[in-house]
């Protein structure tokens, strides 16, 4: 898998059908996507749909328990490959009416306080192993700053 990864976690698992809804969004972006490997101007990303984690079931995001986990990732660290890759895992999570699951704590990529008391419905879960759910919301919001950054 690649260096930087988001996980979109949904409320029940991607059924077939699903994950064929997956597959022809990323390729109607992509410039090209054997197996799990895409491109998207140039750049590389990859993506699967895999098995949720112990400490990942016992999350409870907005009422709800993860019950599917699509992760997304990239092979380069520059600023356009987060941007490209933080607006597809958002546009997936509504899909699909999930979350996105950082990989860390946002405390370690941003200060900026607007991002990180972002509250509510539209804003985070921190979980006990460090690392932040977001909403999609909160991923557009943060977008838009200048200090936008994965972990």
């Amino acid at each position: 898998m690649s260096s930087y990864t988001v996980t979109v976690l949904t409320p029940r698992s991607f059924s077939d059908a699903d994950k064929e809804r997956v597959i022809a969004f990323i390729h109607g972006l992509s410039d090209g996507a054997p197996e799990n490997d895409f491109w998207i101007c140039g750049q590389p990303f990859d993506f699967e749909f895999r098995e949720l984690e112990d400490e990942e079931t016992e999350l409870v995001i907005q009422g709800w328990r993860p019950g599917g986990a699509l992760q997304l990732g990239t092979y380069c660290g520059s600023k356009i490959n987060h941007i490209m890759l933080g607006v597809l895992s958002s546009k997936l999570s509504r899909m699909f009416d999930g979350w996105i699951e950082l990989g860390g704590a946002l405390t370690r990529v941003t200060g900026n306080p607007a991002v990180l008391t972002y509250e509510g419905a539209d804003g985070r879960v921190q979980t006990s192993l460090g690392t932040d759910v977001i909403s999609p919301n909160l991923m557009d919001y943060w977008l838009g700053h200048d200090d936008f950054r994965l972990v």
